[in-house]
């Protein structure tokens, strides 16, 4: 449940207030006007940052964090056999990532 709140705040869909060390989260303006139109369409969060804002500057370090995002995820959630998986496709990426530097 956390990583959704914290997606949507990073969204800025909610907001978080702390009081005596409990964290309440509300919809923001945005956030309501999102709730109400039943039509916006949602993406993922593990689709594509660069089809959503088309920057290259903006896209790469977006998808880097969102990445980031997901395998932190699994290293908190995940049994043993996940976190090895994640550690194999992480070091493919890698790899992938500076052969297309390579290609130049």
């Amino acid at each position: 449940m956390y990583p959704t709140l914290q997606l949507l705040t990073d969204e800025g869909l909610v907001q978080a207030e702390e009081s005596n060390g409990r964290k309440t989260y509300s919809l923001t303006a945005e956030g309501r006007a999102a709730a109400g139109d039943e039509t916006t369409e949602r993406t993922a969060p593990w689709e594509s940052a660069g089809s959503r804002d088309g920057g290259r500057m903006t896209a790469l370090p977006k998808a880097g964090i969102e990445l980031a995002q997901a395998a932190a995820q699994v290293g908190r959630t995940g049994d043993k056999e996940q976190v090895a998986q994640a550690v194999e496709i992480l070091d493919e990426a890698r790899r992938k990532l500076y052969s297309i530097l390579a290609q130049g």
